[in-house]
């Protein structure tokens, strides 16, 4: 019997269980790494109203009032852009 046959399989099966796992671990590493950048990508027709043409902005103090008669407890935080994002 030959050598060869008792030591190629072995080691073909944990290099190909080491490669995947080392795949695994890089895919989600990229993934994690641009985690915002993905979450901004996909959500990106989430995130824009577009307002009606002719349409006035109304002040903070009114929407806060509106999402209080909406719902009782107040807004744990508010977020308002000045300008439009680069990508619209």
């Amino acid at each position: 019997m030959s050598i060869r046959p008792v030591v190629f399989w072995p080691h073909l099966l944990v290099g190909v269980t080491t490669g995947t796992v080392i795949a695994f671990m890089s895919v989600t590493g990229v993934l994690l790494a641009f985690e915002p950048q993905i979450t901004e990508w996909l959500e990106r027709d989430r995130r824009i109203v577009v307002p009606p043409p002719g349409a006035s902005r109304l002040p903070v103090e009114t929407l806060v009032a509106r999402a209080r008669e909406a719902r009782p407890d107040p807004p744990s935080s508010r977020s308002v852009r000045t300008r439009r994002p680069p990508w619209s």
